[in-house]
């Protein structure tokens, strides 16, 4: 029996947008993905323009976990995300990479985060973690649990 793994993706290193005094979509923003605003997640100040976060999906289809290249993840969560109907489609804006491991790279070395990454959700972001260290702690499989 093959295992399935549901493939998360995460984009790095955003230039946020300014962003409108309110708007109704969450997702709108640098190639019209979301873009963060109020409070700063990690710094004691409000979003600003040119501050950087990554993005997160859940993919609603699952990819067998049966190859050791990690490329194969990667393209097939670009895929997903270029996709008809995507939510985070951005017409090859964003390049998405998959959170998972394989035998020949590490989930840490495949995503490279390095500011924090936030659930892209049609109502509202969701902060899954503020920093690197947050985001590998063990901890963020709890952040997924309505997903």
């Amino acid at each position: 029996m093959l295992k399935k793994l549901i493939m998360f993706a995460a984009v790095a290193g955003l230039a946020l947008a300014p962003a409108p005094a309110a708007r109704a979509d969450p997702l709108t923003g640098p190639g019209g993905v979301m873009a963060p605003t109020g409070a700063h997640p990690v710094l004691p100040r409000d979003w600003g323009v040119g501050d950087k976060y990554h993005l997160a999906f859940v993919s609603s289809s699952t990819h067998d976990a049966v190859s050791t290249d990690i490329n194969v993840y990667n393209a097939w969560v670009q895929s997903q995300a270029d996709a008809a109907g995507s939510i985070v489609k951005s017409a090859g804006a964003i390049t998405w990479k998959a959170i998972c491991s394989t035998s020949g790279m590490d989930a840490k070395d495949n995503t490279n985060i390095s500011a924090p990454v936030y659930l892209v959700d049609p109502t509202a972001p969701i902060l899954l973690a503020v920093d690197a260290a947050d985001m590998w702690d063990g901890n963020i499989g709890h952040k997924f649990a309505g997903t």
